[in-house]
């Protein structure tokens, strides 16, 4: 599928450090089907790495708007608040992760 295709481009890219073009096909996946959880969940990862912790977590707020049953994105949020070192938060979207295995 389209989607599938570019998830693998922006993999790819990602792999080769070339972060700014795996961000837009990243994105584009999104675009094209918002329901695969890959590409949230790498894309937010990506603005983690790249030292962008409040756009990573609007990446996982925006899957959790498509798909509330996945436990990754609140993981994902919780881990970017503990190392905002916001326990409040932290452990808030955690007991939200647990709810969902």
């Amino acid at each position: 599928t389209l989607s599938s295709a570019t998830l693998n481009i922006a993999i790819i890219a990602e792999a080769k450090g070339e972060f700014e073009t795996a961000i837009k096909y990243y994105q584009k996946v999104i675009r094209i089907n918002p329901y695969v959880k890959e590409s949230y969940v790498n894309l937010s990862y990506l603005f983690y790495r790249l030292n962008n912790p409040e756009k990573s977590i609007e990446v996982n707020k925006k899957a959790i708007q498509y798909n509330s049953s996945w436990h990754e994105p609140f993981e994902n949020i919780a881990r970017v608040y503990y190392e905002m070192k916001d326990t409040v938060n932290a452990n808030y979207y955690y007991s939200e992760a647990q709810k969902r295995k």
